[in-house]
């Protein structure tokens, strides 16, 4: 299959330093750090709604109604006059509404919180820090796509398809919408499976430990969480520095020769 991106390239510079970009994960074990799975995810297209009381029946709440208003950056105030228990909104709380829907999703780091009831650790909530993944579609021309994958775009990278058998990998050619980083429910997050081998077995799979540093960093790096002066200061040539170089090299080499 014909790709945009160079689908093997990410490897065969990671493998240089005995590493890959994706591996295996054996059945049964618990969801880890880097796995690739799937979940419920919201992002924001162009608008958001916010709900306000329509026909509020007090016995019955899930019959209750509601209007969907365009969502400007602010809330009106005492937009509801009840406490709706089915939502578990209080007073100066209202619904918003954005788009969602599945999606792959990356799983950097899990933790426990006990916001809700500090006092009741049964209630404690598990949540994993996600970076949700979206494919490329046909507008996504391949500059656009090449550019991704050079770490040129502050908010996007590129991650790899199956490009044989023996490796692991995305179905098709997608990238990280890094200002989409959310935190997800663990009860919500589904392993996905990658086909392995000719006999199309499914195994779950996950990016590497220096494939996921190398993405955060892009994430922070790209952003100046730090500074850019700062990080410069301190690390003049990372693994993420050398191996960026790399990437670019190899594309603008290939690309020059097409």
């Amino acid at each position: 299959m014909p790709y945009n991106g160079i689908a093997e390239l990410y490897d065969i510079l990671l493998q240089s330093g005995d590493e890959t970009f994706y591996q295996w994960l054996e059945h049964g074990k618990d969801s880890e750090q880097g796995q690739i799975c799937e979940a419920p995810i919201w992002y924001e297209k162009k608008n958001k709604w916010y709900f306000s009381e329509h026909n509020f029946i007090h016995l019955n709440e899930p019959e209750s109604t509601w209007y969907a208003h365009p969502f400007n950056g602010t809330l009106p105030k005492n937009n509801n006059s009840h406490v709706k228990k089915y939502f578990e909104l209080q007073d100066d709380e209202n619904l918003i509404g954005t788009h969602g829907k599945n999606r792959t999703i990356i799983l950097v780091q899990k933790y426990n919180t006990d916001w809700i009831n500090p006092n009741n650790k049964q209630h404690d909530i598990i949540k994993w820090l996600c970076l949700p993944v979206f494919s490329y579609q046909e507008r996504h021309k391949q500059h656009y796509i090449l550019d991704d994958q050079k770490f040129n775009t502050p908010n996007r990278i590129y991650l790899p398809p199956v490009y044989c058998d023996e490796h692991p990998g995305m179905t098709k050619e997608c990238c990280i919408q890094l200002d989409s980083i959310q935190t997800i429910n663990e009860k919500y997050i589904k392993p996905v499976n990658s086909y392995c081998n000719s006999k199309k077995m499914k195994y779950p799979f996950k990016i590497t430990s220096k494939a996921l540093k190398i993405i955060m960093f892009h994430f922070i790096k790209q952003f100046n969480v730090f500074g850019s002066s700062l990080i410069n200061d301190i690390e003049k040539q990372t693994e993420y520095d050398a191996f960026v170089e790399l990437v670019r090299e190899t594309i603008n080499e290939k690309t020059n020769q097409i």
